[in-house]
């Protein structure tokens, strides 16, 4: 077994497993240009050393012109096999955004990689504010995008309370209980 556990509170929390690029990205929240914006997920998860030597997880902010036009996603938090664990961990950094930004979406990503990663009670704030997510914890079943990249149809997502990680004969499958 490679993880079982809960979300790190409320009901859910959300598990990516996959081979190649899974990503969760959340709704727009309208944003300044030239901000600092500090963003955080509590994380938790296995990654694979011998079977994802360039992957890992991320946590990144994206902008967006108003217009819904991409700027760019900076990382606020990333890492590669050992830097999580089966334990639940804060993972923060502060993010500027660019000039001509009207909205940002939160990323959490984890790609290339043999494995999983759990997020749960995700964060964006700017200065004293409070938090600037709709649905932090994934308890209800909107407001996050699932995306997989459609060449490596093994990712796996998952939205739920409580599951079992298990190494298979082909890699890394998620089971429900």
């Amino acid at each position: 077994t490679w993880g079982t556990g809960g979300p790190r509170s409320g009901t859910y929390g959300y598990v990516i497993s996959n081979h190649a690029y899974g990503s969760l990205l959340s709704d727009y929240v309208t944003a300044s240009p030239n901000t600092v914006y500090n963003v955080s997920a509590w994380v938790r998860g296995e990654i694979d050393a011998d079977d994802s030597e360039y992957g890992g997880w991320t946590i990144e902010l994206c902008s967006y012109k108003a217009d819904n036009t991409y700027l760019n996603c900076q990382t606020s938090a990333s890492g590669g096999p050992g830097t999580i664990s089966t334990s639940w961990q804060q993972k923060s950094g502060a993010v500027t955004t660019p000039a001509n930004t009207g909205k940002v979406r939160i990323r959490l990503y984890l790609w290339y990689s043999a494995g999983w990663a759990a997020y749960d009670d995700v964060s964006l704030t700017q200065g004293g504010g409070g938090n600037l997510v709709v649905n932090p914890g994934f308890e209800s079943s909107g407001n996050w995008t699932e995306g997989r990249n459609t060449a490596f149809p093994g990712t796996s997502f998952w939205r739920g309370t409580w599951g079992t990680g298990a190494r298979t004969s082909t890699g890394m499958s998620l089971r429900v209980f």
